[in-house]
């Protein structure tokens, strides 16, 4: 398993991210408010959030609505299980 998975979760704001998209899909606008984050803030995480495949993007004209991809972090966390608790 990479590294690299797990310090993209590492951030305490992308598990903010995650969880707020939990609740549903919402735009980056809905993101930025709940969140409080600035527009490249959000640009950047969702940027490594969409390209490990824990989110999803669909565009609606010029918005972009974001969605928490369940089929991706499940395969994430059971590649980790596997990992961390493989036999010797």
């Amino acid at each position: 398993m990479a590294d690299w998975k797990l310090k993209i979760l590492s951030d305490p704001s992308r598990i903010e991210i995650l969880k707020a998209l939990g609740q549903g899909p919402m735009f980056s606008q809905e993101l930025r408010e709940r969140l409080s984050l600035s527009p490249g803030t959000i640009t950047h995480h969702m940027s490594l959030l969409v390209g490990e495949g824990y989110v999803t993007v669909k565009k609606e004209g010029v918005r972009i609505q974001y969605s928490l991809c369940r089929e991706g972090l499940q395969i994430f966390l059971t590649g980790l299980q596997t990992a961390l608790l493989q036999d010797s």
